[in-house]
């Protein structure tokens, strides 16, 4: 591995940006993007690119456990728990850590007479805590193409108007799908030669 590579490598952890990290390391410009991904793609780049990041979370003392860890506060978060007994916003010197993990922003207002107070508390996303969590805890099925559902019907007057290419590509298309059905199952789909 040559210093340049050392440098991109560097430069990547920086902000992630294969491109920019590319330009940084002295890349053409107009190259970037393309060498940038290149050298991803080298084995020792992506392995100094795994060490130097592995190095910063290290630094800065982030597991996944602590991450999963805030995930689940937000996720579980119980907004009762923001709340005084009579309804009104605990001050927040009075919430507990959890509550507190809860809170994406406050708005604080002061009135003519000086009192500051509370007036609008925010909360993280939980529905997008709880599938984050789910996703990394494999609870959710990988997306899933939605396939569309089409019959389409020739009435014999719409068959007699096509032209000999038009009804070589219905026949065309019957026959592919014909294939494609006794592929996925011979008994699970039937292609009626009236459906298409």
């Amino acid at each position: 591995m040559n210093d340049k590579q050392r440098r991109f490598a560097n430069e990547y952890c920086v902000d992630l940006n294969c491109t920019q990290a590319a330009v940084r390391a002295g890349y053409n410009a107009r190259s970037a993007s393309s060498q940038g991904f290149d050298l991803l793609q080298k084995p020792e780049v992506a392995a100094l690119v795994q060490r130097i990041h592995k190095g910063q979370l290290d630094r800065a003392s982030i597991r996944a456990e602590n991450v999963l860890a805030e995930l689940a506060q937000i996720a579980f978060s119980d907004i009762r728990a923001l709340l005084a007994e009579d309804g009104s916003v605990q001050p927040i010197h009075a919430l507990s850590d959890e509550a507190a993990a809860s809170i994406a922003s406050i708005e604080v207002t002061t009135s003519k007479d000086g009192v500051t107070k509370v007036s609008r508390i925010k909360t993280w996303d939980k529905v997008r805590a709880l599938e984050q969590l789910c996703r990394h805890l494999g609870l959710l099925k990988p997306d899933q193409h939605q396939h569309v559902h089409a019959v389409v019907h020739f009435s014999p007057e719409q068959l007699q108007a096509m032209s000999d290419q038009q009804l070589a590509k219905v026949e065309q298309a019957y026959a592919e799908l014909s294939a494609v059905s006794a592929q996925v199952s011979p008994t699970q789909a039937q292609v009626s030669p009236t459906q298409v």
